[in-house]
């Protein structure tokens, strides 16, 4: 009596497929989860510059304050702002705020210079 060898392999390939899929799931769920971490950065980043041409045109402190937050907490799933500061500094708009979650604290700073 011979043995079968294709039955052998394509058992084979279900044990690899079955030990290798959660491996390509959770990298592929890193890489989602880094890519929303990354665009939430660079969206906070711009808000405040936003923020800082808001002040620019001569609108209120809170108004423009309000509007950051607001744009960044329709985007925004895990974290809080804090610290959130503005000031003028001769010809320049200084504007900064710390993103806090669970595991980090990230600060955030812009300078928006003003040309007459």
């Amino acid at each position: 009596m011979t043995k079968n060898r294709y039955n052998t392999r394509s058992g084979q390939v279900i044990v690899e497929a079955l030990v290798l899929l959660p491996l390509v799931c959770s990298c592929f769920i890193l890489c989602l989860l880094f890519f929303q971490l990354h665009a939430q950065h660079l969206w906070m980043d711009h808000q405040l510059y936003q923020s800082l041409i808001c002040l620019a045109k001569g609108e209120q402190k809170k108004n423009c304050e309000i509007q950051m937050r607001k744009k960044i907490k329709a985007f925004l799933w895990m974290g809080k702002l804090k610290k959130i500061r503005f000031y003028k500094e001769g010809q320049k708009w200084k504007g900064m705020f710390t993103w806090e979650a669970a595991f980090w604290k990230v600060p955030f700073k812009q300078t928006l210079l003003i040309h007459y």
